[in-house]
């Protein structure tokens, strides 16, 4: 069986593994065809990340209103956070109550081995440049020896699927995502097969990976089957003829239909194995393509001949804001996809585009922007705000040169008329000052 392991960075935003894409993977878990195993540092991390970032959110929202705390409760906002925190412990019972996700703890007597491969200057460990007197990496190579504990424990030899970006435990140098060859030596000095380790970017494409693995593996059942029967067949056919009575022509006729009923269903699904991958490639593609968008700006810029305007991806409704930039881009849905032309696919998506930017004081408190939440100050005349906007994403994939040559287009982010509560919020004079905040 195929076992998910997944960095921290690669969870990070999915709300213990409650984004689209982690409930896919999840069902895959309960359906048995893998199974999850979430290192322990890995679900510290995440708590503690978790918490982290809401007690900096509590204090900077205290901070931010202390000047209008009389019009507002702030042990009230103080108390909600509270409850946040509270509930972080609960999510983390809940997600490993889950049929087929495991926590994986960290292999006994690991320290010397954490040691060694520090000072040996091993990957996952890696190096400051200055003087290369400091390194860090300890977690992740906590993450690795526990995976390394995965694959010797498992008995069946099945592969482990990685998912993480972490430049730790990758090769730069290669075309496609593979582990520092620091970590090939290990799996060679413990006997284990390089190719049990498959490298995936993220929780979208592990889920696609899977479900191209169950696909092949059924096309691959029913082939041998169909093939069995086949011999079969061939085989009654002589005893038949030897035979020659009525019942044993009758034995030969159900098995020559048990055949072309074996042979169809073989030819089915290798067709679906091969819709299932070309569709992982397509949402590789899609996902790829979006997420290039992260850290792009979406306020307006100058453009061709001194205009203003906004990006060419951005075609819905902007949030007052300056300097607004693109933090982050979760999954509503899943990709749908739409042969637009011989040569081109559209693949359509609803996301959640996290969103910061500075607002002006004034306007803050003037303005109705409840749509806004405040991060601190940024300085004596703006806040630092973020908010999301519920919008689709369209997205053009060129196919013209064939399966594992896709290639994305073009993206844009457009409004969906259900999330339209607001009206277009146009960022008024700035009194005199300039769109660019920042510093």
């Amino acid at each position: 069986m195929i076992t998910v392991v997944p960095d921290s960075n690669s969870l990070f935003g999915s709300g213990w593994i409650c984004s689209v894409q982690g409930e896919r993977l999840a069902d895959l878990a309960a359906a048995g065809s893998c199974r999850v195993a979430l290192p322990e540092v890995v679900l510290d991390e995440l708590e503690r990340h978790d918490r982290e970032s809401l007690r900096s959110k509590k204090d900077k929202a205290r901070a931010a209103l202390s000047d209008v705390s009389s019009a507002i409760d702030l042990d009230e906002i103080a108390g909600a956070f509270d409850k946040l925190l509270d509930k972080i412990s609960t999510n983390r019972g809940a997600l490993l109550a889950r049929e087929g996700i495991t926590s994986a703890p960290v292999p006994k007597d690991v320290t010397l081995s954490l040691v060694e491969r520090d000072l040996r200057r091993q990957r996952p460990f890696m190096e400051t440049d200055s003087g290369r007197k400091k390194s860090f990496g300890f977690r992740d190579a906590v993450i690795w020896e526990t995976l390394l504990a995965i694959l010797e424990s498992d008995d069946t030899a099945g592969l482990v699927y990685f998912v993480t970006q972490d430049a730790g435990f990758l090769d730069r140098d290669a075309s496609n995502p593979e582990l520092h060859h620091d970590l090939q030596r290990d799996l060679d000095q413990r006997t284990i097969d390089r190719a049990r380790v498959v490298v995936v970017d993220s929780l979208s494409d592990v889920v696609e990976a899977i479900n191209t693995a169950v696909a092949e593996d059924n096309a691959l059942e029913a082939e041998a089957e169909a093939a069995t029967a086949k011999v079969a067949v061939a085989t009654d056919e002589g005893a038949a003829r030897a035979a020659a009575t009525v019942a044993s022509t009758d034995a030969e006729a159900e098995r020559v239909e048990l055949l072309k009923e074996k042979q169809s269903r073989a030819f089915l699904l290798r067709a679906r194995a091969s819709e299932v991958a070309r569709h992982a490639e397509l949402v590789r593609v899609a996902s790829d393509t979006l997420e290039s968008l992260v850290s792009e700006e979406i306020s307006e810029q100058m453009v061709y001949g001194g205009e203003y305007d906004y990006p060419a991806f951005v075609n819905f409704q902007v949030p007052a804001m300056e300097s607004a930039t693109i933090d982050a881009i979760d999954l509503e849905t899943e990709f749908v996809f739409e042969e637009t032309t011989a040569e081109t696919v559209t693949g359509r998506a609803d996301v959640i585009v996290s969103i910061e930017g500075a607002t002006y004081k004034s306007d803050y408190f003037s303005a109705n922007h409840d749509d806004l939440d405040l991060i601190g100050d940024l300085n004596d005349h703006y806040f630092s705000t973020s908010t999301s906007a519920h919008v689709s994403a369209v997205i053009t994939i060129d196919v013209s040169d064939g399966h594992g040559e896709f290639t994305g287009v073009s993206i844009v982010l457009v409004d969906r008329p259900d999330k339209l509560e607001r009206e277009p919020q146009v960022d008024p004079e700035h009194h005199g000052q300039s769109d660019q905040v920042w510093g």
